[in-house]
């Protein structure tokens, strides 16, 4: 059955056939997204904290296990990116969500940085000093790369669940997901921390409620 057959039935039935398998994989990789946005975020402050203290003292504090595990949760973040990405593409198709394919491009091209970013801290396991080198050489077209993409991936993502089809039984859920991720995908822009944890939470609702669904349909 195709896409358009569908959409074209009546309310009653479309909410069996909207509700693909590929729902619950999708709904289990928002959820680790989700998880591992929270798991990273707090390693990155972990070891600005721990940089800091470095900077103030010249003592390394407990930096080669807190580096390790940010490296780690790094790599899952990436991995999540990418299952995020790959399953969109899907969805999109089956719910003619809005910009989809665009969103879960960036997804996908976002998960390999972190990926790749992740393999290069375990392979050179750096000093606070090769930290702190890289901050200060890192080009400024990267760091606005480091901004841009997440970010709009992110609220493509939101714009798109915000205007999903009403013929959609679960809209309504998924529509507030969209409003935040789009609130802390702009939040992000200025105060990252914050807005990290914001789409962890639009991320968390949309994971749940794809598997409910599924599991449901």
């Amino acid at each position: 059955m195709s896409v358009e057959e569908i959409f074209r039935l009546d309310t009653r039935t479309v909410e069996k056939v909207s509700v693909p398998k590929v729902f619950f994989i999708f709904g289990l990789s928002l959820l680790a997204l989700s998880l591992t946005t929270i798991f990273n975020l707090y390693f990155a402050i972990r070891l600005d904290d721990l940089l800091a203290y470095y900077q103030q003292t010249g003592i390394v504090y407990d930096w080669q296990t807190n580096i390790f595990l940010f490296s780690i949760s790094k790599a899952f973040l990436g991995l999540s990116f990418l299952l995020v990405g790959v399953f969109y593409t899907r969805v999109g198709v089956y719910l003619r969500i809005p910009n989809a394919r665009s969103s879960s491009s960036l997804f996908t091209l976002w998960g390999l940085m972190h990926v790749y970013d992740s393999a290069l801290l375990i392979l050179e396991n750096p000093s606070p000093d090769d930290i702190l080198a890289s901050l200060e050489s890192i080009p400024e077209l990267y760091i606005y790369l480091l901004y841009i993409i997440p970010i709009l991936a992110i609220l493509l993502m939101g714009y798109g669940f915000v205007r999903l089809p009403s013929i959609v039984a679960f809209s309504n859920l998924i529509r507030f997901s969209g409003l935040i991720l789009i609130v802390g995908g702009l939040l992000y822009i200025f105060r990252a921390n914050i807005g990290s944890i914001i789409i962890a939470a639009g991320f968390l609702l949309a994971s749940v409620t794809f598997i409910k669904e599924s599991r449901s349909g």
